[in-house]
Order: structure tokens, then C-alpha cells, then sequence
């Protein structure tokens, strides 16, 4: 048995925090006992400076970020043809597991999903501008995405201004009012994962 993994990594011989990142994916095989026995194929080079990825549900299409300057963008890679295209402005791709829509952020100012094929952006959450007051590290807004198994919810990290912790809030995957979920519960807490069954 054997199931496919993907990871980022910088170019050998590089070890520079800016660097590019590059995509790599691999199968990995598996004994009947579940024992990883090492890769069933070589590491397949998918993508070049590439910062975060997200694979379609059927695995044939990868979304990931690239960054130039101050600019992010979205692009999906056909793995069935190669080809490659931009979807749209924007960072931290995320796929729905049903694979109608890829939810991402616009800086840490603005949640979003959008179709695979690029039509039906939707704007999911927006930060407050505050006109004169100056961002510090780490800037307050938006960061992890996560979808729930039935694609209808996300949560999301949100780090406040003047706040001392990351925390997790839950919104409709159409917009809405967002739930805290964990103020007083963890000093800083990120979303990890959605368990299957769960809203």
C-alpha cells in the first residue's frame, strides 16, 4: 500500500530564511502492519518558489501561493496536463473537501472563497480598518484556514491588535457572524484540524 504526501522545502544547498520555497510530492509505502517501509517512488519536483499548497480532494489539481515583492497570488496546477494558471490575488490556499471552492486571505485584512475556476468570489469575513494606527508584529487579522468536513463552516485564526494571544473563531463559509471558540480557554490557539462529524 502506499498513499501520496506533499511537502515545502528549500533548494539544497540553500539555507536562506528567504530563499524559495519548492514543492515536492512523493508516495510513500506502507507494510501490512501499517509500518512506513520507505518511498515507493522518487520525490517528484511539482513547483518552484512556491510559500503554501493545497490539493484538490480527487488529488489531480494543486492550488499554491507565490509571492513577488509585496504581491500574492493564487495559481492551480493541473497535474493531468501540467498546465498552470493564475485563480486570483491572495495567500494560504485552502481546498474544500467537497472541491467546489478554495477559501484564502488578502493579507491578514480579508477571508475569501472562490470557485476553482476562478468565478463566484465570495467575501467570507473583513477586519476593521483602524485609519492612523500602525500594524505591529505580528500584524493583527487574519491567518489559518480551515475548512469542516461538510464545507459549509471554516475556522480561523485572528490575531487582535494590542492582544496577547491568537484565537480560533468559526463562520459560515458564506459569511456571517463569526463564534469565538476559545478566549480564556488556551493562551494562543491556531486550527489545526476539523474532526469529521463535527460543526
Amino acid at each position: 500500500m502506499a498513499i501520496g504526501i506533499s511537502w515545502l522545502a528549500r533548494d539544497s544547498g540553500t539555507n536562506s530564511e528567504l530563499s524559495p520555497l519548492t514543492i515536492y510530492s512523493a508516495r510513500v509505502g506502507f507494510d501490512g502492519k501499517g509500518q512506513i517501509t520507505g518511498l515507493a517512488q522518487p520525490p517528484a519536483l511539482l513547483v518552484r518558489a512556491a510559500q503554501s499548497h493545497s490539493w484538490s480532494p480527487e488529488g489531480t489539481q494543486l492550488a499554491y501561493e507565490t509571492k513577488a515583492a509585496t504581491n500574492a497570488d493564487i495559481h492551480i496546477l493541473d497535474l493531468r496536463t501540467r498546465q498552470t494558471r493564475k485563480l486570483t490575488e491572495g495567500s494560504a490556499p485552502i481546498w474544500s473537501p467537497d472541491g467546489s471552492r478554495i477559501a484564502f486571505r488578502r493579507g491578514h485584512r480579508t477571508i475569501h472563497t472562490i470557485q476553482p475556476d476562478g468565478f463566484g468570489l465570495q467575501t467570507v469575513a473583513r477586519r476593521e480598518e483602524r485609519p492612523g494606527v500602525r500594524e505591529t508584529y505580528p500584524e493583527s487579522g487574519y491567518y489559518e484556514l480551515v475548512w469542516s468536513p461538510d464545507a459549509t463552516m471554516l475556522l480561523y485564526g485572528f490575531f487582535e491588535l494590542g492582544g496577547d494571544a491568537e484565537e480560533v473563531f468559526r463562520i459560515a463559509s458564506a459569511g456571517g457572524q463569526p463564534r469565538l471558540l476559545t478566549r480564556s480557554v488556551l493562551d494562543s490557539a491556531s486550527p489545526v484540524a476539523w474532526l469529521k462529524g463535527e460543526n
